[in-house]
C-alpha cells in the first residue's frame, strides 16, 4: 500500500496584480465593497448626506472601473484576458529561466534586425519567423509589428532487503506487533491451517456466533482484522480515485507510471479481499502478487531519483565547472567587476533587462519580498549560465584532439560523477537544516540506500576526476555546451556569416540556454543551412511555449474555481434581493403610502389597528400601546409629526438602497458579458495553440531536431526509457499534448459556466431550479425606485403640515436625478438577456 499521496519594477509587478484580482474579484462584487445603506428604524437623525454615496454616483464608479459603454467593456475584456494569461509569468521560477531569456532574446535581434538595411534578405526571414512563432510561445505577439502577426539493480534490492530486515528487529520487541501482526484480511475462507486467524474465525468473531474453541480470535485480534481490512479497502478506494481523477487521465496519458501503479495496487487490493472468501492458491497468489509489485515499485522509484539526478548533472556544466576550474570559478565571482566590453551579449542583456530592474525593487510587504526573492533566484541561474558562454569565448582549447565518441564518454563520466554528490541547492538547504531535521534525515532508510548505489562506480568517479587528469583534459571538455558553442561558432566564422538575424538569434540563446539546441552537435555541419537554423529556432520556441503551457493551465484551474464562486454569489445575490430585498421594501412602501392616503382622507381620525400593525412591522413607527392613548392621540397628522424626522430620512434610505441593489444587477449584468467575453478568448487562445503547435510538428522535419523533440533523444541519450517512464519524465511533444489535453477541459468549463451566468437555469444535487434574470430583478427595481420617487413629491407637498423639513426640493433637478436615476439618466442594464453575446473577434476594436 502506498501512502505518499499527495521586469519591470515593482510598480508594475504590482499593477499587474492587481489587474488581475480586479478580473477574478467580479465586477459584480464592486457594488458590494460601496457605502451600504438601509432603512433605520431611529427617527431622532437628520441625514447626513455628505456622507451618502448617491445611487447616480454609485453607477458613475462602477462605470469608470468597468467601461461605460459596451465598446469599452469588450476593450477591457481583451485587457482582462493579457492580464490574466501574462500573469503566468509572475509564478515562473529559475526552472523557468528559458522562457524569460527566450523573449529577452527575441526583443534585442529584433532591435538589431530592425537597423538592418531592408536589403538583407535574411531581415524578412527573420521577421516571418518571428510571427511563426506566435503561434506557440505565448507573449511573442508583442514583439513583432501588427502587420506580422543498470550489480546497480542488485545493490538497490539488497539495500532494500538489509533496511527491512534491520527495521523487523527493531520492531520485534515492541508489544504494538502483537497488534499490527492482525493488521491484515484474513485467510481465505476455510483452511485448516489457518483455522484460529483464517476468514472463517473472524466472521463468527464478527457475527458472535458459538464457534469451536479452536476458531475463537482474541478481542484484539477481531479488531485488528478489522482495521487491516479497512486499510486495506481504503488503499483500493484511496488508489482508485487517483488512478481515474490524476491529471494523466484527464489528458489521456492513462499508462503512466503512477497511473499503472495506482490501478494495480488497487486491483490486487480488491483481489485481496475477494480472495477471503476464495480456497487456495488464489490468497497465496494475491499476496504474492502484492509482495512482488511493492519490491517493484519501491525499487522503480529508488531508481527513478537517481535517473532524474544523473539527467540533471549532464546538464549541469555550470556547479561542475565552478568546483573543478579554479579559473572559472575566480571569473564568476568578479563578474559584476568585468568591463562592458569583456561581458558577452548575452552578459549585456540580462544586466539590462534584468539586473537593473531588479536592483530598482524595494519590497514593502511579505508577498512583494516573496516575488523579489524569487527574482533573484531566476537572476542567479540566469547569470550561471551566461558565465559559462563568457568563460567559453575566452578560452581557445581545440576541440579537435578529441574524437567525438570520447567527448560523449566524458560527458557522461560527469553526470555519473556530478549524480551522487550533492547539488549546490542540497547543500544550501542542509545548512539550513535544524537538529530535529536533520535527525530525521539521518534515521530515514531511504537516504541510507542511496548513499549505497553505485559505490563502486562513485569511487571510481573520484578517482578519475583528479588534478592531474584535469591538466591532460581541461575541465571544459566535460561540458556538451562548451562542444556546442565551439562548434557554432567555428561554423559562422568559417562561412563568414554576418548580420544575420537567424544565427544572431541562435547564438545568443546558445548562450542563454544551450541544451535547446543541443542537437546541432549531432547534425553535420556540412548539412547546416537557413532552413535548420529556422527548424532550431522552431525547436526552441517549441520548448518555451511548451513550458508555458504548465502554467496557463495551473491558471485556468484557478480561474474556474473563481467563475464557479462567483456563479454561487451571483445567484446569492439575485436571490436574495429577489426574495427578501424587494418584498420588504414593497411592503414598507405600501404601507407609507396607504399613511399618507389615510392623512388625506381624514387627518384626526385614529388609524386602523391594520395600518399601525403594517407601519409598526415595517420599521416606521413604534407601537401606540408602549407611549400613547390610541383612541385619542394616534392619527396620521400626529403620526407624521411625530416621525417626521424618521420618515424623511426612510424615503431618502429607501432610494439609496434600491438604487444600490439596482446597481449591484447592473455590475451582474457587466459581469456575465465578460464571462462571455473570456470564454471566447479562451476558445480562440486555445484553438490558436493546438493549430500552431500541430504547425511546428510540420515544421521540424530533420530527424535529429524532430527526435530531440518527439522522443527527448539527443546526441546518444535515449529518451522514452524505462527509466523515464518511471520518474515521469516526458519529451516536449508528449507534454505539450497532455497540457493541451488539460487546458482544453478547464477552457470547456469555464465556457459552460460563463454560459450557465448567462441563463435562469440551475441544475441542484437532485432537481434543477430557477433563478431570476437580472433583467427581470432590475425592472422589479425600478419600478420600486418611480415608487419612491412618487412618494418623496408627495410627502414634500404635506411638509408644512406636519412640519418635515427635507434637504432638497423637487425642483432641485441635480439632486432628484443623484438618488432617484432613472433610464433617461443612463440608469439601465447595459446589455440585457438578449444583448450578452461574446465579443465577436473578427471585430476590430477600436
Amino acid at each position: 500500500m502506498n501512502f505518499n499521496r499527495y521586469d519591470k519594477n515593482r510598480i508594475s509587478s504590482i499593477l499587474v496584480l492587481v489587474l488581475i484580482l480586479e478580473f477574478f474579484a467580479l465586477p459584480m462584487l464592486h457594488a458590494d465593497k460601496l457605502p451600504q445603506t438601509s432603512v433605520t428604524r431611529t427617527p431622532d437623525k437628520n441625514v447626513d448626506f455628505s456622507n451618502i454615496f448617491s445611487p447616480a454616483e454609485q453607477l458613475e464608479h462602477i462605470l469608470k472601473v468597468q467601461g461605460n459603454s459596451p465598446e469599452m467593456i469588450e476593450a477591457k475584456s481583451y485587457s482582462d484576458w493579457l492580464m490574466l494569461i501574462s500573469s503566468i509569468y509572475t509564478e515562473m521560477g529559475p526552472e523557468a529561466k528559458d522562457v524569460f531569456t527566450f523573449y529577452t532574446a527575441l526583443i534585442a535581434v529584433r532591435d538589431f534586425a530592425t537597423a538592418i538595411p531592408d536589403a538583407i534578405t535574411s531581415v524578412p526571414i527573420f521577421f516571418n519567423l518571428m510571427a511563426d512563432c506566435t503561434n506557440v510561445a505565448i507573449m511573442t505577439f508583442a514583439l513583432i509589428s501588427q502587420t506580422r502577426i543498470g550489480v546497480f539493480l542488485q545493490n538497490i534490492v539488497r539495500g532494500y532487503n538489509h533496511a527491512t530486515r534491520n527495521a523487523a528487529g527493531f520492531l520485534e520487541g515492541l508489544n504494538s506487533v502483537k497488534f499490527l501482526e492482525y493488521m491484515y484480511p484474513p485467510e481465505f475462507w476455510n483452511n485448516p491451517r489457518v483455522q484460529q486467524k483464517g476468514m472463517q474465525a473472524y466472521w463468527y468473531w464478527v457475527t458472535k456466533k458459538p464457534v469451536p474453541m479452536n476458531q475463537t480470535l482474541a478481542r484484539y485480534q477481531g479488531i485488528a482484522r478489522t482495521v487491516g481490512i479497512g486499510f486495506i479497502f481504503l488503499s483500493f478506494v484511496l488508489d482508485s480515485i487517483e488512478a481515474s481523477t490524476s491529471e494523466n487521465t484527464k489528458a489521456g496519458r492513462y499508462f503512466s507510471y503512477k497511473n499503472v501503479k495506482n490501478g494495480i495496487y488497487a486491483l490486487v487490493e480488491l483481489g485481496m479481499i475477494a480472495f477471503m472468501f476464495t480456497p487456495p492458491p488464489f490468497g497465496q497468489i494475491a499476496g504474492i502478487c502484492c509482495l512482488c509489485w511493492s519490491v517493484f515499485t519501491v525499487c522503480s522509484e529508488l531508481a527513478a531519483p537517481q535517473f532524474q539526478r544523473w539527467t540533471k548533472a549532464y546538464k549541469n556544466s555550470f556547479w561542475y565547472l565552478y568546483e573543478k576550474d579554479a579559473s572559472f570559478k575566480s571569473f564568476h565571482d568578479s563578474r559584476k567587476a568585468l568591463k562592458s566590453e569583456e561581458k558577452s551579449a548575452a552578459q549585456l542583456l540580462t544586466q539590462k533587462r534584468f539586473a537593473n530592474a531588479l536592483s530598482e525593487q524595494h519590497p514593502t510587504n511579505e508577498e512583494e519580498q516573496k516575488l523579489f526573492e524569487k527574482g533573484k533566484k531566476i537572476l542567479e541561474s540566469i547569470e550561471q549560465q551566461e558565465s559559462l558562454s563568457a568563460y567559453y569565448a575566452q578560452i581557445n582549447y581545440s576541440l579537435a584532439d578529441f574524437r567525438p565518441e570520447f567527448l560523449r564518454e566524458l560527458w557522461k563520466r560527469k553526470a555519473s560523477y556530478l549524480a551522487w554528490k550533492p547539488s549546490k541547492e542540497e547543500l544550501e538547504a542542509a545548512e539550513k537544516r535544524g537538529i530535529f531535521d536533520s535527525a530525521i534525515q539521518f534515521m530515514n532508510p531511504v537516504k541510507w540506500l542511496e548513499s549505497l548505489l553505485d559505490s563502486n562506480s562513485n569511487r571510481k568517479n573520484e578517482l578519475f576526476f583528479t588534478p592531474e587528469m584535469l591538466t591532460l583534459i581541461k575541465p571544459v571538455f566535460f561540458n556538451p555546451d562548451y562542444a556546442l558553442s565551439k562548434k557554432y561558432l567555428s561554423y559562422i566564422m568559417g562561412k563568414g556569416i554576418k548580420n544575420n538575424p537567424l544565427y544572431e538569434l541562435i547564438k545568443l540563446r546558445i548562450e542563454q540556454e544551450p541544451f535547446n539546441y543541443i542537437y546541432l552537435l549531432d547534425i553535420p555541419t556540412s548539412s547546416w543551412d537557413d532552413d535548420i537554423a529556422k527548424q532550431s529556432i522552431y525547436a526552441d520556441t517549441f520548448i518555451v511555449g511548451s513550458k508555458e503551457l504548465l502554467y496557463i493551465y495551473n491558471l485556468l484551474k484557478g480561474a474556474n474555481e473563481q467563475i464557479t464562486n462567483s456563479l454561487k454569489d451571483h445567484d446569492l445575490k439575485i436571490q436574495s434581493i429577489s426574495v427578501r430585498f424587494i418584498p420588504a421594501y414593497t411592503r414598507i412602501i405600501e404601507s407609507l403610502e396607504l399613511l399618507l392616503s389615510s392623512f388625506n382622507e381624514s387627518k384626526d381620525k385614529t388609524i386602523s389597528i391594520q395600518l399601525e400593525s403594517r407601519l409598526v412591522n415595517n420599521g416606521i413607527i413604534k407601537s401606540s400601546s408602549l407611549n400613547v392613548d390610541r383612541n385619542a392621540k394616534y392619527t396620521p397628522e400626529y403620526i407624521l409629526k411625530h416621525y417626521s424626522a424618521g420618515l424623511k430620512k426612510t424615503l431618502i434610505m429607501l432610494a439609496t438602497t434600491l438604487g444600490t441593489f439596482a446597481n449591484d444587477v447592473i455590475s451582474l449584468d457587466i459581469a456575465i458579458k465578460k464571462n462571455l467575453d473570456m470564454a471566447e478568448l479562451l476558445n480562440k487562445f486555445l484553438e490558436d495553440k493546438k493549430n500552431g503547435f500541430l504547425e511546428f510538428s510540420n515544421k521540424v522535419k530533420n530527424e535529429k531536431i524532430s527526435a530531440f523533440l518527439k522522443n527527448g533523444d539527443y546526441l546518444d541519450i535515449e529518451g522514452k526509457t524505462f527509466a523515464n517512464w518511471v520518474a515521469d519524465v516526458y519529451p516536449p511533444y508528449e507534454e505539450t499534448s497532455k497540457y493541451l489535453t488539460l487546458i482544453e477541459t478547464e477552457v470547456r468549463n469555464y465556457h459552460d459556466a460563463a454560459s450557465v451566468s448567462n441563463t435562469s437555469s440551475r441544475k441542484g444535487l437532485i432537481f434543477d431550479y430557477s433563478i431570476k434574470d437580472p433583467d427581470e430583478v432590475f425592472d422589479e427595481l425600478c419600478k420600486l425606485i418611480e415608487k419612491t420617487k412618487q412618494l418623496y413629491l408627495n410627502y414634500y407637498e404635506i411638509k408644512d403640515e406636519v412640519g418635515m423639513e427635507f434637504e432638497f426640493p423637487p425642483s432641485d433637478t441635480e439632486m432628484m436625478d443623484k438618488f432617484f436615476p432613472d433610464e433617461s439618466k443612463g440608469f439601465k442594464l447595459m446589455f440585457g438577456k438578449d444583448g450578452r453575446k461574446p465579443l465577436d473577434l473578427k471585430k476590430l476594436i477600436k
